[in-house]
């Protein structure tokens, strides 16, 4: 029985790795995106959580450019930038740049991801 565990764990866990879903639309899975960028907005307000948004060359809607679950469609929450980061990294994105933009009322960081 113990021997059959760590199989059937290494199969469920296998659909979940290298997907980075952009509402609806698996980035991974398309080989003309090599290019991505994150964008975090909001990070200074405690209770409001954080703004993630992704453009990899999509149309110019804000509905567009949220991280979704595959599963269930809806919008992925992250607990701080570090989280983004790592959630890029493990699904097959390099990071390779990064930006900021700080102006008097928020700060918004940028960073520039390439597939792996």
């Amino acid at each position: 029985m113990k021997n059959l565990i760590l199989p059937i764990l290494l199969f469920i866990t296998l659909p979940s790795f290298s997907q980075i879903v952009v509402s609806g639309v698996n980035i991974n899975s398309i080989d003309s995106i090599k290019v991505c960028t994150v964008k975090l907005e909001n990070l200074e307000q405690l209770l409001g959580g954080m703004d993630v948004s992704v453009d990899y060359g999509q149309v110019e809607r804000k509905a567009t450019k949220r991280f979704t679950d595959k599963s269930t469609g809806k919008r992925l929450d992250f607990n701080s930038m570090t989280h983004v980061i790592n959630y890029m990294e493990n699904n097959g994105w390099l990071h390779y740049d990064s930006q900021i933009l700080d102006t008097k009322t928020e700060t918004i960081y940028y960073f520039h991801f390439r597939k792996k």
